[in-house]
């Protein structure tokens, strides 16, 4: 049975392109620190999963990073008056469903942009209008009311009756009031005064413990008294100063000049043997093609001589010291985010080839606790998506009205009828009240007890093709069900050994027969009675 909800649930995800969704989620997680998913019953398409952009989801004030504190959720969804028209269940045909869908569309003609009357217009121009609908859900309480039968002062029969159930007045009859907690589900257009398919959710199964199951799959990395922070504001400040620091190196490295190149123009012109010293000068300078050129002169200063003066001639400064402070200053900052994100360097692989082995795995094990918040919340979006899922599967098998039989045919060829019979013995059951949990992927020490099974098993069995092609299947499947290679594999694998055996068996047997009618034959004919004939 555990095996046959794995197959369905995971048959659900895939038709709900759930990888999408499980990037998506990761994505916000990271970046915002929050990530949501809708769970509901289409009646065409059955089970849906839909991802919910945190931006348009509204929910109530929570202090838990589960949202187990939270008591109703909603988001603002953008959809046409045909997608309307699909969910609410309205027929064109009838004249009330009709205007109920023109006022939708006419309320929304401004922001729409168009100046179309669509109280009167054609219907086929109204279907593409779109309107915002917020799909919500909340959590109340339901009063369940039953009829008490009691003989003897001990109650022999309890049945279910209407909230406004009133016993007789006799002393064998009486009346049981059970309150519990329930989520009711709706669509509302905004704008509007119509609300839709207005109903309790439907995952709400025998429910005994008070475990009512929101519609809406919430999960946060942390949150404290509904402020969220995220990874990404943990290293907002760092990243910030990595970028001004670099900035900053940008405008240094444009601001450095060449090393200064002194020409003096006497001695220049002295050894070009002309007195024209502007034109040597000239042709010297476009010779070299160099910058940061320095011109001197030597002037007759009398009796302190001959000197060299310069026109002009900046004063020398270290170019690019400052760059050294600001390398250190980013290296300092990305190190801190590394730290942050827990990417040291026995992560990246930058860890020296010469450390010691101990402190390569403790480097190791300290970068997965930087990011283990975000593991978790993403672990338990997950389980709890899957448990609604579950939930809704058995209200489909559960449920007797037509709609609900032709979901239950559409799983019954989606995942084999021998599953659907398994599932089928669990349709009264609530998720709590049967114990089922929800477990992730195989971990390392389950897959490492796997593969000595799987060694024992391939040596038991003996290294033929057959063994080895269920050894590389029984591989992949066990990479997200154990179980399920357990079940079929080995027990395929065991029966193909019993089928060798037989086999084996069944020679010798003939072998043993062969021979012993050849042994028959062979004292037959030694000993073959001779006929007499009495005279």
């Amino acid at each position: 049975m555990e095996i046959a909800e794995e197959i369905t649930i995971d048959y659900i995800k895939q038709t709900n392109d759930y990888e999408f969704i499980e990037s998506t989620k990761n994505k916000d997680l990271v970046e915002i620190g929050i990530a949501a998913a809708r769970t509901w019953t289409d009646p065409v398409n059955g089970i849906q999963i839909e991802s919910v952009d945190p931006e348009y989801l509204v929910h109530s004030f929570v202090k838990k990073n589960n949202f187990s504190d939270a008591y109703y959720y909603g988001y603002i969804d953008d959809i046409t008056i045909d997608a309307v028209k699909r969910e609410w269940g309205l027929d064109e045909k009838d004249p009330n469903d009709l205007k109920k869908l023109r006022e939708v569309a006419q309320a929304y003609a401004g922001t729409n942009n168009s100046s179309t009357n669509y109280l009167t217009c054609d219907f086929k121009e109204i279907l593409n209008v779109k309107v915002n609908v917020l799909r919500f859900a909340f959590k109340t309480s339901k009063t369940e009311v039953y009829k008490k039968s009691t003989r003897g002062n001990k109650t022999t029969k309890i049945t279910k009756k209407d909230s406004n159930y009133n016993p007789p007045e006799r002393s064998d009859y009486g009346k049981l009031v059970d309150t519990k907690d329930t989520w009711m589900e709706g669509t509302y257009i905004i704008g509007s005064e119509y609300i839709y398919n207005y109903k309790e959710c439907e995952n709400l199964i025998r429910d005994e413990r008070n475990k009512a199951i929101a519609p809406f799959t919430v999960k946060a990395t942390d949150i404290y008294k509904n402020k969220l922070r995220s990874f990404l504001d943990d290293i907002e400040t760092m990243d910030n100063d990595l970028q001004y620091i670099n900035l900053k190196m940008q405008h240094l490295v444009a601001e450095l000049k060449p090393d200064l190149i002194i020409i003096n123009e006497d001695a220049l012109a002295d050894l070009e043997g002309t007195k024209d010293k502007t034109k040597i000068l000239e042709e010297t300078l476009k010779l070299l093609h160099v910058k940061g050129v320095v011109i001197e002169k030597a002037v007759d200063m009398g009796e302190m001589g001959i000197q060299n003066k310069q026109s002009a001639r900046p004063s020398s400064s270290q170019q690019g010291s400052a760059l050294i402070v600001l390398v250190n200053q980013w290296n300092h900052k990305y190190n801190l985010i590394r730290e942050s994100t827990g990417v040291n360097p026995a992560r990246d692989g930058s860890l020296p080839a010469d450390a010691l082995l101990g402190v390569n795995q403790m480097a190791q094990l300290a970068s997965n606790t930087a990011t283990q918040h975000i593991v978790d919340a993403s672990i338990a979006f997950n389980k709890q998506l899957c448990e609604v899922i579950s939930s809704r599967v058995h209200n489909i098998f559960r449920s007797k009205s037509e709609g609900a039989q032709r979901l239950r045919k559409m799983y019954e060829r989606a995942v084999g009828k021998q599953n659907i019979d398994a599932l089928e013995s669990m349709k009264d059951r609530h998720l709590h009240d049967f114990g089922f949990t929800v477990n992730m992927v195989p971990s390392k020490q389950e897959m490492q007890d796997f593969k000595e099974d799987l060694a024992l098993f391939i040596q038991a069995s003996g290294a033929d093709i057959e063994t080895i092609a269920i050894k590389n299947e029984a591989q992949q499947i066990a990479k997200t069900n154990i179980k399920l290679v357990h079940s079929i594999y080995f027990t395929r694998g065991g029966k193909y050994k019993n089928a060798v055996w037989k086999s084996v068996i069944k020679k010798l047997k003939l072998k043993a027969k062969t021979i012993y009618n050849q042994h028959k034959q062979q004292v037959k004919v030694k000993y073959k009675p001779t006929a007499f004939k009495l005279k």
